[in-house]
């Protein structure tokens, strides 16, 4: 089994992301080596592109490659299904934003959660 080289945090929503070019996505999760989210757009593994990180009015640019790419279902929109992926991005500089990825996921942290 392949060991994480980051602990992942779950943003339950919190956090906003995008690729340039595409619709926004829904982030599943994140550490300071990566993100997973969920996307409409079909993303090739091995491929390249940027990813904008938006929270607390804070905006983070980073190049990344794409780990994994799934197909987890359908959505219906208007009348039309429209494809559910699963994407995996590993953050290619991670050095340069290191310490703001760090800085979000403090702020996760130290959010408190009430359970219902």
């Amino acid at each position: 089994m392949e060991r994480r080289r980051f602990q992942r945090f779950n943003v339950n929503g919190r956090i906003r992301g995008e690729i340039i070019s595409s619709s926004d996505v829904e982030l599943q999760d994140i550490s300071p080596g990566g993100v997973r989210f969920l996307t409409t757009r079909r993303m090739n593994p091995n491929s390249n592109c940027t990813f904008t990180l938006n929270f607390n009015g804070k905006k983070i640019s980073v190049n990344a490659t794409v780990v994994r790419s799934m197909l987890k279902g359908t959505k219906k929109v208007n009348n039309d299904y429209l494809p559910i992926y699963e994407v995996a991005l590993e953050f290619n500089n991670i050095d340069e934003i290191r310490d703001d990825i760090e800085t979000i996921i403090q702020e996760l942290l130290s959010e408190k959660i009430t359970i219902k």
